[in-house]
Formats: structure tokens, C-alpha cells, sequence
């Protein structure tokens, strides 16, 4: 229900961002063959797309062969994108939800810059400074602090037309959401103000996330991929080494600025996902 929900919370209808990007059980149901040619023909086809090839070969030798496999493929007339205008205020600031959960739960997302924009960076970076370790100030307060919370989850989740900044904290059973809440505006209004990310909070900041940008470089295929993201959205000239120096240029300061003009209180949407209550059982006689 949150990942239904939470898209309309955020952008306006008219925004390809304010449906949720695989639809729902009703789209899917109502989905015709027809409809799903007809999507295929028109986006699929040799000049909308990319090809990568990674591996010890020979360029002169491969040359003949992506001709040969891909040569016959015919170009389509790819209907044009839809241009939009930048996102900053959400749509909706709250929403209750019940679900088949054990415990409750609260996400709280903003709008933040898009992919591989000034900001982008340093969200990803504020992400593990909030969470994810035990070190991370959401877990310490609210996991082996206070004991409000099973599980917290923050990311900065980077889009070509917008991204969001999510925060999603597994609550104990009967935890207080609003007290929850409470927190994590705290915490990063803190990291804005009286209390700014630490020397040592960058470095493991850093260190982390070098250690998963390379660890997710090890594969082939990983690294094809990576390169054909970096030329999608970036262009040639930009690779790992560009990506990575984004990172290291990430301070307390630019921290501070980037909350400052994206994540405001006043402009989030919040969820509170709640456990569904049991319908009583009938009696034998057909009443409760």
C-alpha cells in the first residue's frame, strides 16, 4: 500500500512519477495483450536504446558481429518523452494506512534533487549518517537508545525527473509513530544546525559508500551496466572516477545547505502504517 500511496502523495497527476512505476494489481489485471504490443513496438526498438558490450574482445572482429545480430532490427518513431517541470512541493502531507503487518511503521519522504544533481551526494551521505549502522544516529536513539524502534531504513533515491529522500522505520508493537516522527525531524534538523555531521561520520560515510560502489563493480556485467548509466545520464566524459569524486566532496557545510533547501518539516509526506485489527469471529449462530 506505501509504495501505491506514497508516489500521489508526492507529485501531481499529471507528473509520470505519480503512478507507481509497476502499477497496480488493478492496472496489471486490466492490462490487454493489445495494450502490451503496442507498448513494446512503440518504446523497444534499435534507435531508443543502447548497447554495451564488456569483455576481452576485439573491436575490429565484434564490429561485424553486433551487425550481423542487430543490424535487421528496424527502427520505430519512439514517441517523444514527456517534458515536466521540477517537483518541490508535495501533494499530500499525511496518510493513515492498516495492512497485514506485525508492528507499526512510519516513512516519511521529501523531494530531493535529481540524479547526479548538486545535492544528490550529499543526501546519499546524510542517509548513512541517519542510518543503517549502529553507529547512525537513527539507530542509536531509536534502536538501541530508546527502544522504539526493530529496524530504521534511509536512502536518497536518485531519478532522472526528481528523486526522493525516504526514511522508513520499523516501529516496536505499540511504539508511539508521532514520538517516532518527532525524532527523525530532529535529528536532521540537528545535523543542519546545532549538531553538524562529525569528521568521523563523513569518513564512514565515505568508506561505505566506496566500499559498495567497488564491491557492486566486481561483476562484468555490473560494471557494463554502471558505464551505460554514466553515458545515459552523464555523457561520455563521466565514469566511476567522476562518481566516486562526488563523494569526497561532501562536507558538513554542503550537508547543511542541501537540508536547509530540501527537506523542510513543513514539506514531507508521512505515512503511518498500522496493524490491521482482526475482524471478531461470528458465532455459531451467526451473530458476534
Amino acid at each position: 500500500g506505501v509504495w501505491l500511496a506514497l508516489p500521489e502523495m508526492l507529485y501531481p497527476p499529471e507528473h509520470p512519477y505519480s503512478l507507481e512505476g509497476i502499477g497496480s494489481h488493478e492496472d496489471l489485471m486490466n492490462a490487454s495483450l493489445e495494450h502490451v504490443q503496442n507498448f513494446y513496438s512503440s518504446w523497444y526498438a534499435p534507435n531508443n536504446a543502447r548497447l554495451a558490450v564488456a569483455g576481452d574482445f576485439d573491436s575490429e572482429s565484434l564490429k561485424p558481429r553486433i551487425e550481423e545480430l542487430f543490424g535487421p532490427l528496424q527502427p520505430a518513431i519512439v514517441p517523444a518523452h514527456t517534458a515536466v517541470e521540477e517537483v518541490r512541493e508535495v501533494q499530500q502531507k499525511r496518510q493513515v494506512l492498516e495492512d497485514q503487518v506485525p508492528a507499526p511503521a512510519l516513512v516519511m519522504a521529501w523531494h530531493s534533487p535529481s540524479y547526479f544533481t548538486p545535492g544528490d551526494a550529499e543526501l546519499d551521505v546524510l542517509a548513512n549518517i541517519l542510518a543503517g549502522h549502529a553507529a547512525a544516529r537513527l539507530d542509536a536513539r531509536l534502536v538501541y537508545g530508546e527502544g522504539q524502534a526493530l529496524q530504521t531504513w534511509v536512502g536518497q533515491l536518485s531519478a532522472k525527473r526528481g528523486s526522493t529522500f525516504l526514511v522508513w522505520i520499523q516501529a516496536e508493537p505499540g511504539a508511539d509513530l508521532s514520538a517516532i516522527e518527532a525524532v527523525v525531524v530532529e535529528e536532521i534538523a540537528g545535523i543542519a544546525g546545532e549538531k553538524p555531521a562529525t569528521a568521523d561520520e563523513l569518513a564512514i560515510a565515505l568508506n561505505n559508500r566506496e566500499m559498495s560502489f567497488l564491491t557492486d563493480l566486481e561483476g562484468l556485467l555490473a560494471r557494463a551496466e554502471a558505464l551505460q548509466g554514466y553515458a545515459f545520464y552523464m555523457g561520455k566524459d563521466f565514469g566511476p572516477a567522476e562518481d566516486i569524486e562526488r563523494y569526497q566532496g561532501v562536507t558538513a557545510e554542503s550537508l547543511k545547505a542541501v537540508i536547509d533547501e530540501w527537506l523542510s518539516p513543513g514539506n514531507v509526506s508521512v505515512i503511518e502504517v498500522h496493524p490491521k485489527e482482526e475482524e471478531p469471529e461470528a458465532t455459531e449462530g451467526g451473530e458476534l
